[in-house]
């Protein structure tokens, strides 16, 4: 409080708030002793384990990373089956991680590989329902689900999913051989028109490319046999 006599300032009041707030939480402390250290002890703890799980999903992340190296050098190797064992080994022990998705989409290429499509169509589609995954492998994982669907003979499914491919990603390096595919796939399937679109597309669109040059014969012997149909 200010002394009598002398004129009350504006930090004579927060200097006496402040000395008024100080005795308070003193006073409060002394009485409250046992709950206030438990709710340092509680914060301490919350920070310990927070700790603790930031530091255990690096681990993870780590272990996962050593699995999934194991697996690529059985894979370089053509030991396929000892590839997919450390892949599921990630999938199975390390869900969180990014190494978990990565796992899943390795995996679905390993069943490609030994021509298991439809175990491969599988892995795929569950990369794609992944939130954790990289933008890099889900464009090769949408065209690796038509190329499972054109090598177990869904022909029209296929050509929708590579058409898919090339309208959600136009710029991918992948967009020429997924028209390429949709043709093929749609020439397959019979539908000879639908076929020559995507062909002619294939070549408007990317000029330059290789799929587009080495379509052209191609393109000139369907569009003759759509004139004499």
């Amino acid at each position: 409080m200010a002394r009598q006599g002398r004129r009350l300032r504006r930090r004579d009041i927060k200097e006496d708030e402040l000395a008024e707030f100080v005795l308070k939480a003193w006073n409060y402390t002394r009485g409250h002793s046992k709950q206030i250290a438990g709710i340092v002890i509680f914060a301490c703890i919350a920070a310990i384990v927070v700790g603790f799980a930031i530091h255990g999903r690096r681990q993870a992340q780590l272990e996962a990373q050593f699995w999934l190296s194991q697996g690529s050098d059985a894979l370089a190797q053509g030991r396929f089956e000892a590839a997919l064992q450390a892949y599921n080994n990630v999938i199975d022990k390390y869900r969180g991680t990014l190494g978990h998705s990565d796992a899943i989409f390795f995996a679905g290429n390993t069943h490609f590989m030994m021509g298991n499509y439809d175990s491969a169509l599988v892995f795929f589609q569950r990369y794609l329902n992944l939130k954790k995954r990289r933008s890099e492998f889900t464009i090769s994982a949408e065209e690796g689900i038509a190329q499972c669907l054109e090598e177990i003979g869904r022909y029209r499914e296929a050509a929708d999913a590579y058409l898919k491919v090339q309208r959600e990603h136009p710029d991918s390096d992948l967009a020429p051989d997924a028209l390429m595919g949709a043709g093929r796939c749609y020439e397959l399937a019979g539908d000879l028109e639908q076929a020559e679109k995507m062909y002619q597309d294939l070549i408007d669109l990317y000029p330059d490319t290789y799929e587009a040059k080495i379509m052209k014969v191609p393109l000139l012997e369907l569009q003759a046999r759509l004139e004499s149909s």
